[in-house]
């Protein structure tokens, strides 16, 4: 009997447990009923991608082809014959003007520049004797004369003395007869110094001849040094030791001057007038002349800008095009004589123009752009497109200052499907996005 009662309080206390937790179940679903329904969740707005326009001063450019070619260039060529003894320079290197590049054999150079001197010494002694044969004439000159006058003297007195019979007129006509002779010797004198004279002119002449075919041999002999005629870039040897070269016709090497680089460009005629336009505004706003951008074969963009040079007077009546040369500068010499490249040229300033990217504006008969309003909502904005840079167009009519241009985005695909407004971020270009 001590042990019923608690084992029928423990069934008792049990029971009621049980019987409180049916209750709460059937409970709950009635709660669950009564609880009220959440309303549904909003759609975000679809983002898209935007560029804020941003007015500027653009010049435009257009994207020529050109080539390289070296500002200086001196094919070497001797200029007299002769055996090639040695080559100094190395091929590839750089030289300067006045250094030596070839060594010709120069021993008859030589040889002909002693005969020269010795012609020069031969001619100095025929000076000399000639001289001395015109001071013996000019003594016998002298003597003639004196015995001239004398005779004539005594002509005179014997002219007066056959007037009165005091001589005989065989002594008289001995007397005009030595007279005679005197003058005709005094005439041969004459004749002598003047052939003496002829003769130290022509000793004098062949002096300036030895003279000048010493200065000749000079000459030839300083060719046999064949030196680099300016700054460059040596290039490869046509000829080696031990070659015979003709003067004036044997192409021995090529140096170059690679710094800078003159670059040829062709140019439609009718941009001629822009473009010459465009150099004046740059020069007048930057102070600078270098405006010229150069593109290498593979899009590279080279770190200097060349200036422009001049633009030929002649135009191609076949293409109507003109030839323009710039000038760049090549320090590190990356850039070689021949290299096809284009560039940007400079036709034309535009003010209070934008820069879109392509991808935002739609080309058609009317180019459109999508603008996106303060509120989120966007329309369609007629735009005019004036040119190209890079990846970009340039937009003179339709924009405003600080405009927010749809680029591109899934706001796009949701513009298609209806969507009435979108929220925006900024563009970040694939150049932009792989720099970070």
């Amino acid at each position: 009997m001590s042990y019923q009662k608690p084992v029928q309080f423990g069934a008792l206390l049990l029971f009621l447990l049980l019987a409180i937790s049916g209750c709460e179940k059937l409970d709950t679903p009635k709660k669950a009923e009564a609880a009220p329904s959440a309303p549904p969740k909003a759609m975000p707005l679809p983002v898209v991608d935007i560029v804020t326009a941003v007015p500027e001063g653009i010049t435009r450019t257009t994207n020529l082809p050109a080539r390289l070619q070296a500002s200086r260039s001196a094919t070497i060529i001797p200029r007299i014959s002769g055996v090639v003894e040695r080559r100094v320079f190395t091929e590839g290197a750089t030289v300067k003007a006045g250094d030596l590049l070839y060594q010709i054999d120069p021993g008859t150079f030589n040889t002909a520049l002693s005969n020269a001197k010795a012609n020069l010494s031969t001619a100095q002694a025929s000076v000399k004797t000639a001289e001395a044969g015109l001071q013996q004439n000019q003594a016998a000159l002298e003597q003639a004369e004196a015995n001239r006058d004398y005779a004539r003297k005594q002509l005179s007195r014997s002219e007066q003395l056959i007037k009165t019979n005091v001589i005989a007129r065989q002594d008289y006509d001995q007397t005009v007869s030595t007279f005679q002779v005197q003058q005709s010797n005094v005439n041969a004198a004459q004749a002598g110094i003047a052939a003496s004279k002829a003769g130290l002119n022509s000793a004098k002449a062949t002096i300036e001849a030895a003279l000048a075919g010493i200065e000749t041999a000079n000459i030839n002999l300083s060719y046999t040094k064949i030196k680099s005629p300016i700054n460059g870039i040596a290039g490869v040897s046509n000829v080696t030791e031990g070659a015979y070269v003709v003067g004036s016709q044997t192409q021995m090497a090529e140096v170059q001057q690679l710094d800078p680089l003159y670059v040829n460009i062709t140019q439609p005629a009718s941009a001629i007038l822009k473009l010459r336009q465009a150099q004046r505004e740059r020069i007048s706003s930057t102070g600078s002349d270098k405006n010229i951008q150069i593109l290498l074969d593979d899009g590279t963009v080279y770190p200097h800008k060349g200036r422009l040079l001049f633009v030929n007077q002649t135009v191609n009546e076949s293409t109507g095009e003109v030839t323009v040369r710039a000038e760049v500068p090549n320090p590190d010499q990356d850039l070689i004589p021949g290299l096809y490249v284009r560039v940007n040229v400079p036709q034309e300033r535009i003010e209070d123009a934008y820069l879109i990217p392509q991808q935002a504006v739609t080309r058609g008969d009317t180019d459109i752009v999508m603008i996106v309003e303060d509120d989120g909502s966007f329309r369609p904005q007629p735009v005019t497109v004036s040119g190209q840079r890079n990846q970009n167009w340039i937009i003179t009519k339709g924009l405003t200052p600080n405009a927010k241009v749809i680029v591109d985005g899934m706001g796009q695909l949701a513009i298609m499907r209806g969507a009435k407004k979108v929220q925006t971020r900024p563009w970040t270009s694939v150049t932009q996005s792989a720099g970070k």
